[in-house]
């Protein structure tokens, strides 16, 4: 994750910290964190990413993979589960514009559901 923080670093030196360009390495940063198991790091990354893409609707893309990062998170714990359906909610129809085979968008689908079912805190 070095790359993806200093390409961060870069962007918002460039850009400013509210630049859309900034978002969208912090979505990438938030998932990468997922994926690399450091939850605290993926979910303040995640929410500061859906703070500057929640007004730069070209970044609607990113904000349904950082939505989906928080979704994926509140999930583990059964005291956010209603947090989680939410975020699962908007992620789905932020990803909708990506094809319907798309990872992400296959993703928040499927957490979409297990939330649904009850079933997302014991998967995840």
């Amino acid at each position: 994750m070095p790359l993806i923080e200093r390409s961060l670093a870069l962007r918002e030196q460039i850009y400013g910290a509210k630049h859309l360009e900034v978002g969208i390495t912090l979505a990438y940063l938030a998932h990468a964190e997922l994926a690399a198991n450091h939850p605290n790091e993926a979910d303040t990354h995640a929410s500061h990413a859906v703070a500057i893409l929640t007004d730069h609707p070209a970044g609607v893309l990113e904000l349904g993979r950082a939505r989906l990062v928080l979704a994926t998170l509140r999930a583990r714990d059964p005291h956010t589960h209603s947090d989680a359906l939410a975020l699962a909610r908007q992620a789905t129809l932020d990803l909708r514009g990506q094809p319907t085979d798309s990872e992400p968008l296959a993703a928040a689908r499927r957490l979409l559901a297990d939330l649904s079912r009850g079933t997302a805190s014991k998967a995840r």
